[in-house]
């Protein structure tokens, strides 16, 4: 082999090298999977929250018509609508920590006798939030979203804002 050719090669190298280190390495790292319980809720969008409480024994739900937030369920009430949009925004933020795929027994995580269940409908489309028993340790909540066979824990601060009564 003589040196011209070794060291076009060398060269060749060095230049892929750079591509893959400066252009393919940061398009990679610029996408993280969302953590997200429910990636895509938009607030504004939402038009009825509803909440069951206890596997569905009580339900409390609230409309939104003409940017106004009215009780329906159980009574017709105005509602808070500060405490309702509060409750979206922080639905929307809401990071989950780790999955559980396929879990043996639902029942352990308190999500067939579920403490809530969350109602949201958006554009006609009816979102489901499961939400069960508090870990061993008190900091995390588990839950699942309709649709998915997985359950995440995540921490506990969106239930200050769930109304129960």
């Amino acid at each position: 082999m003589n040196t011209k050719s070794t060291g076009l090669l060398l060269a060749a190298a060095a230049l892929l090298f750079a591509f893959v280190y400066f252009v393919e390495r940061p398009i990679r790292q610029a996408v993280p999977p969302s953590r997200r319980v429910l990636p895509a809720l938009d607030p504004a969008k939402i038009t009825s929250v509803q909440v069951q409480v206890g596997g569905g024994m009580s339900r409390i739900r609230a409309d939104k018509t003409n940017q106004l937030w009215q009780l329906t369920q159980p009574d017709s009430y105005p509602a808070s609508g500060a405490l309702i949009e509060k409750l979206l925004q922080e639905l929307a933020q809401w990071d989950w920590q780790s999955s559980i795929d396929h879990p043996a027994s639902w029942d352990q995580y308190g999500l067939l006798q579920d403490q809530f269940t969350l109602l949201l409908q958006e554009d006609g489309q009816e979102r489901t939030l499961k939400i069960g028993r508090l870990s061993p340790g008190g900091d995390q909540v588990y839950l699942n979203v309709r649709g998915s066979d997985l359950i995440f824990p995540a921490n506990t601060n969106v239930l200050d804002w769930i109304p129960t009564n």
